[in-house]
């Protein structure tokens, strides 16, 4: 079983220029989105429930084309139907096949990272529940709930919704790589018939 930790590997294994193999770098843009992402929960301070709603249909579906599109790689022929034995069919096929397994990586990961939004999706709204069920418990009891319960929440919130942010911009961006990725994969297929 690959771990999450493998899955993570081989993406960022897949980020090279295609005609250097030269490594590309990844620190800039994570920093970015992390920079991103804490001004982003600023905004998602407020009552975003709809919003929630809205992301976690979306990237639901998006998950859906993304689990065919692994199962159409998982599934696909090992060789592939390249014709002819010269030396230049033989490095397309080789190359399709590396296109092919990196594809599959960066599927898988999307697909983490796309649970994990709605995984924070549903937690972000778990504070606010929380606050209910004390709202509601005051009325019947008269004991009040210790002051640092709700620093500790706001706290929590917060960082869940700055969690939410970069997961949220790295989906995005991460799906449209993989579309890009799909469409050369299919290029460099078309090209070897």
């Amino acid at each position: 079983m690959v771990s999450f930790r493998e899955i993570i590997e081989n993406n960022n294994a897949t980020f090279y220029n295609y005609r250097t193999n030269e490594k590309t770098s990844l620190r800039a843009r994570i920093s970015f989105f992390a920079l991103v992402a804490v001004f982003l929960s600023i905004f998602l301070m407020g009552e975003i429930g709809d919003f929630l709603s809205a992301v976690n249909t979306v990237v639901s579906i998006i998950i859906g084309f993304s689990f065919s599109v692994m199962f159409y790689i998982a599934t696909e022929k090992a060789s592939l139907n390249i014709n002819g034995d010269s030396l230049e069919q033989q490095n397309k096929k080789e190359i399709v096949e590396k296109l092919t397994k990196e594809l599959f990586y960066n599927v898988t990961y999307f697909i983490l990272i796309a649970i994990s939004v709605l995984v924070l999706s549903m937690a972000i709204l778990i504070p606010d529940a929380w606050r209910i069920l004390l709202a509601v418990g005051d009325l019947f009891w008269s004991r009040k709930p210790p002051a640092w319960m709700d620093s500790a929440m706001m706290a929590g919130s917060i960082a869940l919704r700055i969690a939410f942010a970069f997961c949220l911009l790295e989906a995005g961006f991460t799906f449209a790589r993989l579309v890009g990725r799909v469409n050369f994969l299919f290029e460099e297929k078309m090209k070897s018939r």
